[in-house]
């Protein structure tokens, strides 16, 4: 569980989507693990009042990405690191600290070599490792005349090590759950839900169905 950045203290990261799934956990190991200074992430209209209440003292500047310009608000270059955590990576670029910024994506094109590390090499056919790689070449030309390292990270649920280290921050409460948590009886509420994971779009934090 390395931070491709290295250290974040006294950094400036910008991160989309602050209490979705990924983002709401993401927010609180940014702050409470690594320790950046600063976090700018963006929410859409109606979580804008449910940030500080579900993610007390973490993001320090808020942006509205349904109302607001996301870069001209959050300004070009000012982030030393970026957490993408949705598709279209490519609307982070200008933020990025031209130099010596980061951005580290769980939702983009990922490189082949990645992809065969988590699917096995096997699985990957040419054309679609071709193709992967065909995709890479476009992010670096957006990222042209820049400094600006980008990389691709995928979870591995076997690396035992890793959840050891997660168990350990959950038990001394640096990260704490954001869940929307629906009764499988209630079948509308389950559609509503389950169709707003499907979007990628509604959602606040993890889905729980909770069968009793």
């Amino acid at each position: 569980m390395n931070n491709p950045a290295g250290s974040l203290e006294g950094k400036t990261v910008f991160m989309p989507a602050a209490l979705s799934a990924t983002g709401s956990v993401g927010a609180q190991m940014i702050k409470n693990v690594f320790g950046a200074e600063k976090l700018i992430a963006t929410v859409s209209t109606p979580k804008v009042p449910l940030v500080e209440q579900l993610l007390p003292g973490i993001v320090d500047r808020v942006v509205n990405y349904k109302t607001q310009d996301v870069v001209k608000e959050v300004g070009k270059g000012v982030a030393d690191f970026i957490y993408n955590t949705q598709w279209g990576i490519t609307g982070t670029f200008p933020i990025a600290n031209p130099q010596s910024g980061v951005i580290v994506s769980i939702a983009s094109i990922p490189r082949a070599a990645t992809i065969k590390l988590v699917v096995g090499a096997d699985n990957v056919p040419f054309w679609m490792a071709w193709a992967l790689n065909l995709a890479q070449w476009w992010y670096d030309w957006k990222l042209r005349g820049t400094n600006v390292k980008r990389d691709f990270v995928s979870g591995n649920p076997s690396a035992r090590e890793d959840l050891e280290k997660v168990g350990e921050m959950i038990a001394m409460g640096k990260i704490k759950p954001v869940m929307t948590v629906v009764d499988f009886n209630d079948i509308d509420a389950v559609r509503r839900s389950c169709g707003q994971v499907a979007a990628g779009k509604g959602g606040l934090g993890r889905l729980v169905i909770k069968i009793a």
